[in-house]
């Protein structure tokens, strides 16, 4: 699945390419694609990073308020300078 990371100065969005059913295209490569966010936004502060065995993956934990680990998420991407 393809799913887009965004870091902003205070959150981390999860986004998805949104499409439309019944769409085939999702734009050319010169035209912005929307984006849909798929998961609640995470704040910065409360992410811990982890890095992993393969160079293209990295552990991600979000903790809550109690700082209790509340999502635990494996980033990978499609090539190793992509995750770089």
């Amino acid at each position: 699945t393809e799913v887009h990371v965004l870091l902003l100065t205070d959150m981390l969005l999860l986004c998805k390419p949104y499409t439309k059913k019944g769409s085939a295209s999702s734009g050319s490569a010169n035209s912005p694609v929307p984006l849909k966010i798929i998961r609640q936004p995470y704040v910065v502060d409360r992410i811990r990073l982890y890095e992993l065995k393969e160079s293209s993956s990295l552990g991600l934990v979000y903790l809550n308020e109690y700082g209790v680990a509340t999502a635990a998420l494996v980033l990978t991407a499609s090539e190793p300078k992509l995750a770089k």
